[in-house]
């Protein structure tokens, strides 16, 4: 059956132009969403306390809870957001609601659709939640190289071998390098390296 108002099109013609037919095109909300009750926000608010200088008056509580509550597509989330903000924020300054949408935003879609940008404690992103420097040495390779042990410079030996002929072509004094190379050694070795540092006979 045909809308009265925009004849079935979806939308209403008139002399200042075409506009939404407000019967057919009702506004969608922008994302699937559970809704959050009201327990659970006040749970979240309440935990957020654990922040130093979060706001105590009802009212700044009030406004925390009504912006998790538009941001946060699920009851899951909120619970992220709160633990996150707990672990990441030493005070509630730094942190604040805008915070709150960065973590938000950097595991889910938006409730309100509204994007996070960069804050000030974290311009860059929020740090990894997985503890995993990816420029980090192997695991006791510091202690070595403290220790003055030959250390592997790279997961990658073939690429930790050639950072050792090299060290030694130009004679530099190395940590990891405590040895001359040996012939297996220069085998082994890229021959765009041996070419490069005169290796090659």
């Amino acid at each position: 059956m045909n809308c009265e108002k925009c004849n079935g099109t979806g939308w209403k013609i008139s002399d200042r132009g075409a506009t939404k037919c407000p019967v057919c095109r009702k506004p969608r909300s922008r994302t699937q969403r559970e809704l959050i009750d009201d327990a659970s926000l006040s749970m979240a608010v309440k935990a957020l306390s654990a922040i130093a200088f979060f706001p105590t008056e009802p009212m700044a509580q009030a406004i925390v809870g009504d912006a998790l509550a538009a941001m946060c597509p699920s009851v899951a989330a909120l619970r992220h957001a709160v633990r996150r903000a707990c672990g990441l924020y030493k005070t509630w300054e730094k942190c604040g609601i805008q915070g709150l949408r960065q973590i938000v935003c950097a595991s889910y879609q938006p409730a309100d659709g509204i994007a996070a940008g960069p804050t000030e404690m974290y311009p860059e992103g929020l740090p990894s939640e997985t503890r995993c420097d990816p420029l980090a040495l192997p695991a006791g390779e510091v202690k070595r190289l403290a220790a003055g042990e030959k250390s592997q410079v790279s997961h990658d030996a073939r690429l930790s071998m050639a950072v050792n002929i090299a060290a030694e072509s130009v004679k530099l004094r190395s940590a990891t390098l405590q040895r001359p190379v040996t012939k297996a050694e220069l085998d082994a070795c890229p021959e765009w390296l041996k070419r490069l540092e005169g290796y090659e006979s």
